[in-house]
């Protein structure tokens, strides 16, 4: 808990940071910036990104032990299982969120992102 985010605090351990600051603010934050950028968000070039994104952190036996969020290993195959859940109720979520449209689920590795499933809610 606030180990891995420069500038958090056990008080408090996250941080909303508007992209037009990231910018500057790069360096410390690589690590955890560099799947958003897969995805098309470039805080090098623009202050804006139109969408929401989340980043899955597994977490391996070493990173479970000192966790203080949730001692619990999180394999590959856990997260898949995850996102197979929401895949078959993404369609209802959509119903029920006013400014979402559309949701995708993309998988890094290796060098390669590929579109695990998209859905979206036809106008």
């Amino acid at each position: 808990h606030a180990k891995f985010v420069p500038g958090a605090t056990e008080r408090s351990p996250g941080l909303k940071i508007p992209l037009s600051r990231l910018r500057s603010k790069y360096e410390n934050f690589q690590h955890q910036l560099e799947g958003y950028h897969l995805m098309g968000c470039d805080l090098e070039k623009s202050d804006t990104y139109k969408g929401t994104l989340f980043r899955f952190p597994l977490r391996t036996e070493e990173t479970a032990k000192i966790s203080e969020i949730k001692p619990k290993v999180l394999t590959v195959d856990d997260v898949m299982c995850l996102f197979e859940l929401f895949r078959r109720v993404s369609t209802q979520s959509l119903l029920f969120l006013r400014h979402v449209t559309k949701i995708g689920v993309h998988i890094h590795s290796e060098s390669k992102t590929h579109t695990l499933y998209t859905v979206q809610l036809d106008n």
